[in-house]
């Protein structure tokens, strides 16, 4: 004979998983360190090559809307930025003023709940400028010595940082190099699989979210895009610890 659950059982589930979800929510008000790291993508660099809104700000007014956001830090963020400029952030314990403190680049990674990453892209740039008459074998040199610039740079930043790295991907708009546009497109699959980061991919993005089509850099909609595909991730991540 099946045994019924009393109304009384069905309340206290009932009331066990409001209780975890209110228990959760609290425990992310206002107590999200967001740090932003990157180049032209993290800058918010559009694609008339202006600084306006990039997908780390618009990840920030939604977790402050959400009452989620403690703090926002995106002082290390730049138009060349390169691995090896955020490499010597690290090395150098380069300190940031601001008018309410001043902080160490380890400070701040200490410190952080949630990092974003753009970076890459420029190391690639100044790589083909630097070779003359590039082909297939100096284009997988130059991806293989970037990869292990990359896998370096984390191992560096998990020395200071203790959560997930969310690394978002390159698109590829019309750009005039066959060598770049195929270097990008190894180099994101190279992020999607590695094990050490949490991969964004801008692969929903299509002609649509450029406005100029002679750059691979987004319109407005198109890093609103990225900070809800980042914001989705994250708060996934926190449900399942």
């Amino acid at each position: 004979m099946k045994k019924l659950i009393s109304p009384k059982m069905i309340f206290l589930y009932i009331l066990i998983i409001f209780s975890t979800s209110i228990i959760f929510k609290n425990n992310n008000i206002n107590n999200i360190t967001y740090l932003n790291i990157g180049d032209g993508y993290a800058k918010g660099l559009d694609s008339f090559g202006i600084n306006r809104y990039g997908y780390g700000d618009y990840l920030r007014d939604k977790l402050n809307d959400n009452n989620e956001l403690k703090e926002y830090i995106n002082y290390f963020t730049s138009n060349d930025m390169t691995i090896e400029k955020v490499e010597n952030l690290i090395s150098n314990n380069t300190y940031c003023v601001s008018k309410e403190q001043k902080k160490s680049f380890k400070g701040y990674l200490q410190e952080a709940d949630l990092l974003t990453l753009s970076i890459g892209l420029n190391d690639l740039k100044y790589k083909f400028l630097s070779v003359e008459e590039i082909d297939s074998t100096k284009m997988n040199s130059a991806l293989q010595e970037l990869e292990n610039k990359f896998n370096k740079l984390i191992t560096e930043i998990k020395k200071y940082y203790k959560y997930d790295i969310y690394v978002i991907g390159y698109p590829i708009n019309n750009l005039d190099s066959y060598y770049l546009s195929m270097s990008i497109r190894k180099y994101n699959d190279y992020l999607e699989n590695n094990k050490n980061i949490i991969y964004i991919s801008p692969k929903q993005l299509d002609s649509n979210f450029f406005l100029n089509p002679k750059t691979n850099y987004y319109n407005i909609e198109g890093h609103k895009l990225i900070s809800d595909a980042i914001y989705k991730t994250y708060e996934k991540s926190l449900k399942n610890k």
